[in-house]
């Protein structure tokens, strides 16, 4: 009778460690695929930074007060403190 326990007790550990061992690799695959989204993201983020540097540098040749400018952005779209720098 202990035989039987025994292995069905084995059984059943074998069968939970399978269902982690699938939870597991699913979440693996969804890390994996967040972790490419935020690459892409952060790729998306430095061209658009280089284009803002790019508009900025032509505006200041014009006499253009581009900080005041970004305020008035980052105010009318709803930013708050936008810069990190500001926060400390």
């Amino acid at each position: 009778m202990q035989d039987a326990a025994a292995a069905a007790a084995s059984s059943a550990g074998h069968q939970q460690v399978a269902e982690l061992q699938g939870q597991l690799e699913a979440s693996q695959a969804a890390f994996a695929e967040l972790q490419a989204d935020h690459e892409d993201l952060l790729a998306c983020l430095g061209q658009e930074s280089a284009k803002v540097d790019a508009l900025a540098d032509e505006l200041r040749q014009f006499g253009v007060d581009v900080d005041a400018l970004l305020e008035q952005v980052e105010e009318a779209a709803g930013y708050e403190n936008a810069d990190p720098e500001e926060e400390e």
